[in-house]
């Protein structure tokens, strides 16, 4: 019966027909099948490029892995925390006094805080009230900043002592790191 009527049709309107239904059907395959999978390619390449570039910079970084260590080497001294936080403390407090022993700083008082857990470190801090001259002082806050236990005066506040004035008053609040 479907032959009958294509057979009723001018070749034209047959021709015009078998191009509707070509690109009708094309249309549809186009649809169903070519633009998923034309998707899929895209996004399998998308992520291939991604995957180069990663993979890229971890060969840069491979090829950078002694340089980094030798780096790593000159600092390994500053991550050798293995004892607990109150003998980290114990051995900070005693570093300070030392310091300020050998510049003549006397230490009126000291009050260490709780050491905190700041990301992949630790921050010892104390707080210190010292007295000494000036050039003594310098040279005590000197010895601290130039340590190479990682310690730095967070904060000075320096004022004149009232019995003497060549005396200087010192608040300071002096940090260590501990790199675990």
């Amino acid at each position: 019966m479907d032959m009958d009527i294509i057979s009723k049709l001018s070749k034209r309107e047959r021709l015009f027909l078998y191009t509707v239904i070509f690109f009708v059907s094309f249309a549809f395959l186009d649809r169903l099948v070519i633009r998923p999978v034309e998707s899929k390619f895209k996004q399998l390449n998308d992520e291939i490029l991604i995957q180069r570039k990663l993979l890229g910079k971890n060969l840069r970084n491979l090829a950078q892995k002694e340089a980094v260590l030798r780096e790593y080497k000159k600092f390994e001294t500053y991550s050798k925390t293995s004892s607990s936080d109150e003998e980290e403390m114990a051995k900070f407090l005693r570093e300070i006094e030392r310091y300020a022993s050998r510049c003549a700083v006397y230490i009126v008082d000291i009050k260490p805080q709780p050491v905190m857990n700041i990301d992949f470190y630790k921050k010892c801090v104390v707080e210190i009230e010292a007295e000494a001259g000036m050039e003594a002082l310098i040279k005590f806050i000197y010895q601290i900043e130039s340590s190479n236990k990682l310690l730095k005066v967070e904060r000075l506040q320096l004022t004149s002592a009232k019995t003497t004035p060549s005396t200087i008053k010192a608040n300071a609040v002096i940090t260590k790191t501990l790199i675990p």
